[in-house]
């Protein structure tokens, strides 16, 4: 298995990741979901990250969720984030949290699914662990 290393990204520490075929996806979604992490960590979505919906438009710009920002720094439109869950059923736990919780999840608890998914428990986001914590 993986050993729990850490490594500073922005201002919050990122665990040593499993590799994907631990976790059950492609090398370049696990690439892409890593620099989701690294944005979301950044500070740089700040206001606009959502996992109501793969891309929704206010005021201040467009908000994406986890899959709609793997979208888009692959270069392609954040609906493309339905195509990738399809490719990689083992996506859907994180894209698709329960509904019940999907309006109220922060940024700082995204980071937390997603640690959860590449490090913690590969594959599961334990999005009710995330949000009970």
């Amino acid at each position: 298995m993986y050993q729990e290393q850490r490594e500073t990204i922005g201002t919050v520490e990122a665990p040593q990741t499993a590799d994907a075929e631990q976790i059950g996806v492609s090398p370049r979604m696990l690439d892409l979901l890593l620099r989701v992490r690294e944005h979301l960590a950044s500070g740089a979505a700040d206001g606009r990250f959502s996992m109501v919906d793969w891309e929704t438009r206010s005021e201040c710009g467009t908000a994406m969720c986890i899959g709609g920002w793997m979208a888009c720094f692959d270069g392609s439109k954040p609906q493309v984030a339905y195509a990738y869950k399809v490719d990689n059923p083992r996506l859907t736990p994180l894209f698709f949290p329960p509904r019940e919780i999907s309006r109220s999840i922060t940024i700082a608890q995204a980071i937390e699914a997603i640690d959860n998914f590449t490090t913690r428990s590969p594959g599961d986001p334990r999005w009710h662990e995330v949000m009970a914590g």
